[in-house]
């Protein structure tokens, strides 16, 4: 094994907390270069993620115990601009299940867009992926 591939998965672990399962980015560096239909482009997004939206909280009705549903739910929320109820969904499911890294990476995520960064801060310090426990 190489030294990139030994040093990709350290930068992939202090990573984490920046980052969300679903990635979508809608102003790449190729969306500033092109103004073409730009306004056009950030409706559609806006629209997908709410049909998102509807579908992941439509599986939750037909499975509660579906968590990639709650985990992918909030993080549309996130990504719609309303990390309070991504907040609210995941206060509930990481109750449940307090050892899941994920759900508590986007808590922790929640808790920063809201200006909160001590909460940020002791939600990552929670994640056993940060902690080592």
């Amino acid at each position: 094994m190489n030294y990139y591939q030994s040093d990709m998965k350290l930068i992939e672990q202090r990573l984490l907390p920046f980052q969300l399962p679903i990635m979508a980015d809608p102003y790449t560096r190729a969306a500033f270069g092109v103004t073409r239909d730009k306004q056009q482009n950030q409706e559609k997004f806006a629209h997908h993620i709410a049909l998102a939206i509807q579908y992941y909280q439509s599986a939750i009705e037909q499975d509660v115990n579906y968590l990639l549903a709650y985990q992918n739910l909030a993080s549309a929320h996130l990504l719609n601009s309303e990390p309070y109820k991504a907040i609210a969904i995941l206060q509930d499911i990481v109750a449940r299940t307090p050892d899941n890294a994920i759900l508590l990476n986007i808590l922790g995520v929640g808790f920063y867009m809201t200006d909160n960064p001590q909460k940020a801060e002791a939600q990552f310090g929670e994640n056993r992926l940060f902690t080592g426990k």
